[in-house]
């Protein structure tokens, strides 16, 4: 009986201890990865300006090249830079033509795999970038972006 207390009371001393190291490191961090994601945007907002959908990713995936461009923050920075630029981007009809809709998570988790493969991209964030290509090709800006072509027309 003391054995399971003292694991009862060891388990307990060991997730506040986890939290409060949690919450000690995001109150010390967190202004910077803010500060981080806001000028990621920016810069993908003001890229895309410039640039069609193809250019928007040719961008992402160049940044991905450099192996100091992999952890977990600047990957976050990459992927938040790709769908501000997307956002922005001038059209390209074809750019959607072969990207599964997001309906089926499994077929689009299936190509994002497969495009990085044929690629022949080692960058391990590839696939978060291409999946960023999916929620665009299947969301509301996309689609406005057609709408209003097809207006022109």
């Amino acid at each position: 009986m003391k054995l399971v207390i003292s694991i009862i009371v060891g388990s307990a001393l060991l997730a506040i201890l986890c939290v409060w190291g949690a919450v000690t490191w995001w109150r010390s961090n967190s202004p910077g990865l803010m500060d981080g994601v806001k000028t990621s945007y920016a810069e993908g907002q003001k890229a895309g300006a410039s640039l069609n959908e193809n250019g928007c990713l040719d961008r992402a995936l160049e940044r991905g090249k450099d192996k100091a461009n992999r952890g977990i923050g600047e990957a976050m920075k990459t992927q938040i830079g790709l769908s501000a630029c997307l956002s922005a981007s001038k059209l390209n009809p074809e750019f959607c033509k072969s990207v599964p809709l997001m309906d089926n998570p499994f077929s689009a988790g299936l190509w994002t795999g497969r495009i990085c493969a044929q690629q022949g991209n080692d960058d391990p964030n590839c696939g978060g970038l291409m999946q960023e290509v999916v929620n665009y090709c299947s969301g509301p800006v996309r689609k406005a972006k057609l709408s209003s072509v097809e207006k022109a027309s």
